[in-house]
């Protein structure tokens, strides 16, 4: 086995990385050195200014954890079946690249590009459109340029969540053009020849590429190992719950490491959820589990990331900054051919090396500068706000918790509330007012297979699904999302009292609150425990389940 010289990373959560030199050649590839320029939170720099830090950091810190993982289970006992040495290097190729799909902006832009419809053959001269949702129709498509700002912000509220899935995709372009270069071939056959695995490598490299893509959507790796890069807790989430909270200056995320890894063990099979009453599926399958003695490292995981994201992620400011970038970028889309020419085709802006800055956070603040300095109308306005930080003004908000088997409709509901604005605010001052929604699960919704994103304990054996364990808290909040549903005021000085319109809304609160509840009571059962409670400003009291804001 040949040795391994090293390169050493100074990072702001684990201190000193140690990576062997063929990890440090494939980190300074350009596909990845792209994520240098990408924040790893989107527009939330706007409201905690520590939150400058990248994909390329939060990149190295899951690799970095991929890779103590390994060693901590090296010696876990009884040795039941693990992930064999190549099944490891494709795991840790994954946590390498399992963001290198990622598009300006993160997750803000990722919904809007996904919704994208353009006509023509592939020029910058294309037509833009966008597939929007539609309570009657489920999609309808809606033609970018015809539409100003207050319409650009109601349809960014509408458009379908995306999440993962989207950047997971597009990964796969980047895992070719990595890993099929000469640089990326020679780095594979370094890390193969220290393993000692030489001869487990495919013959043709294509085959390692499209392993290490489907390692990065596939909640299951070869052979049916449980992937330790999705599941409910896993190196990515490890890494970003611990990260984000530290840039944000809060203790949400912070967990004892070592403890935790010291307590991850392996199990043969894997307890499936069926229906209600049926005895459950056990399948044989290699999967993480925590031993039961330490239930409670698991529950403070799940709920340190559903804390992370009700407190920090679904901040007020930030999900008003969040709306306005989605709206903005959609008018861009519409009027900038060079901006539309980038992101209107991904894939081939990720093809060519030339052209990956267009998928950049800078190129965008630099579209944006051009709007605003060159635009006279109101989407210049809109810009101009942005590049100026002019956040917008949270006038009325509203959160309740819920019990869904299945998420609720999110579109459905800000499109009611985008009905009730039209309803009490004057057309002339429609397009500064705005609405938002947001879901949080407590435990993130299962995909597929019943195995993937499930947070397990061992029973002997068997990994069973932590919600499945009556004596877990997580066994009584399995079903629970927080919705948190907002309407924003923005608008230049001169053009509307701002406070004015703000005031105007919050008196129209009772009627906004009413639409949520009726869309929620409509699509789920309303928890019957008590869970948040709080009352409007205005001296109305608010459901035992709910907290209004305002």
């Amino acid at each position: 086995m040949a040795s391994e010289r090293h390169q050493h990373v100074h990072d702001q959560v684990y201190g000193l990385i140690e990576l062997g030199e063929p990890w440090y050649q494939l980190l300074n590839n350009p596909w990845i050195q792209r994520l240098r320029r990408i924040k790893q939170t989107g527009p939330l720099f706007l409201v905690f200014p520590g939150c400058e830090h990248t994909r390329f950091s939060h990149t190295v810190g899951v690799l970095h954890l991929m890779r103590r993982l390994r060693r901590s289970l090296e010696g876990v006992e009884p040795p039941v079946d693990r992930p064999t040495p190549y099944e490891w290097l494709v795991f840790e190729l994954a946590a390498l690249l399992h963001d290198a799909g990622h598009l300006p902006f993160s997750h803000t832009i990722e919904g809007v590009v996904a919704s994208l419809v353009c006509e023509g053959t592939g020029d910058a001269n294309v037509s833009a459109r966008v597939s929007l949702y539609d309570p009657g129709a489920g999609t309808n498509l809606v033609a970018l340029d015809s539409l100003d700002p207050g319409q650009l912000l109601r349809v960014a509220g509408l458009l379908s969540p995306v999440r993962e899935k989207y950047h997971e995709q597009l990964a796969a372009i980047p895992c070719r053009r990595v890993l099929l270069s000469k640089g990326g071939q020679d780095a594979v056959r370094q890390l193969a020849s220290l393993e000692g695995i030489d001869a487990d490598l495919p013959a043709d490299p294509k085959e390692l590429a499209e392993e290490v893509a489907s390692a990065i959507w596939n909640s299951v790796g070869p052979n049916g190992v449980v992937n330790p890069l999705k599941n409910t807790i896993d190196v990515d989430r490890l890494d970003y719950i611990q990260r984000d909270s530290i840039c944000a200056g809060l203790h949400y995320g912070r967990v004892a490491l070592d403890h935790v890894l010291a307590h991850v063990g392996v199990a043969s099979h894997v307890q499936v959820a069926t229906d209600a009453g049926a005895k459950p599926n056990i399948l044989p399958a290699t999967a993480l589990a925590f031993q039961l003695k330490r239930l409670h490292v698991l529950e403070h995981l799940v709920l340190s990331r559903y804390a992370l994201y009700t407190n920090v992620m679904s901040h007020p400011t930030n999900l008003g900054w969040d709306a306005m970038l989605r709206g903005l970028i959609l008018g861009l889309l519409g009027s900038d051919e060079e901006l539309r020419g980038a992101l209107a085709y991904p894939e081939e802006s990720l093809e060519d090396e030339d052209r990956l800055h267009l998928l950049t956070d800078g190129y965008i603040e630099c579209r944006i500068a051009r709007c605003a300095s060159r635009d006279p109308g109101l989407l210049g306005h809109l810009a101009r706000a942005w590049r100026s930080r002019s956040s917008p003004t949270l006038a009325w908000g509203y959160s309740r918790l819920i019990r869904a088997t299945s998420g609720p409709k999110r579109q459905r509901v800000t499109f009611r509330l985008c009905e009730a604005l039209g309803e009490v605010v004057e057309e002339d001052l429609r397009p500064f007012a705005f609405a938002s929604t947001y879901t949080v699960r407590v435990l993130p919704e299962e995909d597929g297979q019943g195995i993937e994103r499930t947070a397990c304990v061992l029973n002997g054996e068997v990994a069973v699904p932590i919600q499945d364990r009556p004596e877990s808290l997580l066994y009584q909040l399995r079903a629970d999302v927080l919705v948190t549903s907002r309407v924003y005021v923005w608008g230049p000085a001169g053009m509307l009292e701002r406070d004015d319109l703000v005031r105007r809304i919050g008196e129209h609160a009772i009627l906004f609150q009413h639409v949520v509840d009726r869309e929620l009571d409509a699509s789920c059962a309303p928890r019957s425990e008590q869970a948040l409670q709080g009352s409007h400003d205005g001296g109305a009291t608010s459901p035992a389940h709910a907290t209004t804001e305002g």
